[in-house]
């Protein structure tokens, strides 16, 4: 008796397992499923308007929509223009006001991702 109540936990959690993965792999990496992240519109792209510039590195990007997530987190802040390396897996923000490691870490974390170094460029 005690067998086969082990062997129905098992089979249980074999069935979460599997139906776990299978949504993920209808959902992509990031939960974006068929639906596209949209990029915000950054008005001064211009690179040599931002005084600021830093090199992050950061753990955790797979697709373009966890490239788009995390664009858009630092493109939605007046002064920031953000452009992300998803191969090199490194952002580069550009700020026209100096900003912290903290608001930085903060802003890469509020999207789901991690930080593993800050540069100044």
């Amino acid at each position: 008796m005690g067998t086969a109540v082990i062997c129905g936990i098992i089979i249980i959690l074999c069935y979460i397992g599997i139906k776990s993965t299978m949504k993920r792999v209808k959902s992509g990496c990031c939960g974006g499923g068929s639906e596209k992240v949209k990029s915000v519109k950054v008005t001064d792209k211009n690179e040599n308007n931002y005084k600021y510039k830093y090199n992050i590195e950061v753990d955790g990007l797979v697709c373009d929509n966890c490239r788009k997530r995390l664009e858009n987190a630092f493109n939605t802040n007046e002064g920031m223009y953000a452009k992300v390396d998803l191969q090199k897996k490194v952002a580069r923000l550009n700020a026209k006001q100096s900003i912290s490691e903290e608001q930085i870490k903060d802003i890469v974390a509020g999207s789901g991702y991690f930080i593993k170094s800050i540069h100044t460029a």
